[in-house]
C-alpha cells in the first residue's frame, strides 16, 4: 500500500532508546542554582554515560533545547521557544506541541 498512511500501533509508540533517562519535576521552576547544575554537572554525567539525546525543558521562559551527544560533546540541534510545534530526536515520531506544557499563571 504505496502512499497510503499507516497509524502508529502500541508498539510504535513503546520503542525507546537504549538510554533514555527521564526527569520530570512538577511544579519546580528551574533556579539559577539548578538550572547550572543541569547545564553542568548533570550534562557532563550524561555525556561519560554516553546518552544519546539531552531535552532540556525550562517553564519559566517557555523553552525546549534539544542536544546531540557527538564525539563525547553536546550539539545543540534546536531551541524552540513558547508555542511550537516540534519533532524532535530521538521521538521525531510524535509531534509535541509545547504550549500543553505551561502553565497559565
Amino acid at each position: 500500500m504505496s502512499g497510503e498512511r499507516r497509524r502508529a500501533t502500541y508498539e510504535d509508540l513503546c520503542k525507546v532508546p537504549d538510554h533514555l533517562v527521564a526527569e520530570i519535576i512538577d511544579g519546580e521552576l528551574i533556579s539559577p542554582s539548578t538550572g547550572a547544575l543541569d547545564r553542568g554537572r548533570k550534562m557532563q554525567v550524561y555525556a561519560r554515560e554516553r546518552l544519546g539525546h539531552l531535552w532540556i525543558v525550562d517553564p519559566s521562559p517557555r523553552t525546549l533545547e534539544i542536544y546531540s551527544l557527538e564525539d563525547g560533546r553536546w550539539v545543540v540541534l534546536g531551541t524552540h521557544a513558547g508555542s511550537a510545534h516540534v519533532r524532535a530526536e530521538p521521538f521525531e515520531a510524535v509531534e509535541l506541541v509545547t504550549t500543553r506544557w505551561w502553565r497559565e499563571p
